[in-house]
C-alpha cells in the first residue's frame, strides 16, 4: 500500500478512521456498488479544513470593519448588509462574492450613501485628519 495513504489516513480523527474501516470491511465483503458511494462523504469530510462558525466569522468580519474612520452609523449599517445570511446558508454575503476588499467596499458604499440618501450628510473622510 501507498506510504502516503498510510499517513493521511493515520492523521484522520479516530471516528472517521473507524467509519473507513468499517466500510473498508465491507467493500473487502460485498460486492455492492452503494459502497464506494458511502465512502465519499466521509473521505471528503475527513481532508475538509475545518470552518469557523458563522458568527465567529462575522465578527472577525466586523472587527475589521470598524478598524476604518468612517461614521458609526455607516460602519453599522455596512456590517449589517454584508453579514446578512439566510437560516440555512453557510455563508454569509460578503463570503458569496467572487472578490471583496473592505477598503473598496466601504468607499462605494459612503459613495453610494451620499448619492442615494441626500438628506443625510456624510462627510468625506478620506482628508480628514483621525489623529485628533
Amino acid at each position: 500500500m501507498n506510504p502516503g495513504i498510510l499517513n493521511a489516513v493515520e492523521k484522520l480523527p479516530l471516528e472517521i478512521r473507524g467509519q473507513l474501516l468499517t466500510i473498508l470491511l465491507q467493500v473487502l465483503n460485498e460486492d455492492s456498488p452503494k459502497v464506494p458511494e458511502m465512502l465519499k462523504p466521509i473521505v471528503k469530510r475527513a481532508f475538509q479544513k475545518p470552518r469557523d462558525n458563522r458568527k465567529e466569522r462575522a465578527d472577525k468580519f466586523e472587527r475589521e470593519v470598524y478598524e476604518y474612520k468612517y461614521p458609526q452609523s455607516v460602519l453599522d449599517a455596512f456590517v449589517s448588509y454584508w453579514c446578512e445570511s439566510n437560516t440555512k446558508a453557510r455563508k454569509l454575503r460578503f463570503e458569496k462574492q467572487k472578490t471583496f476588499d473592505i477598503k473598496r467596499r466601504l468607499a462605494t458604499w459612503v459613495k453610494n450613501d451620499k448619492k442615494f440618501n441626500k438628506d443625510v450628510v456624510v462627510k468625506d473622510f478620506q482628508d480628514v485628519d483621525y489623529e485628533s
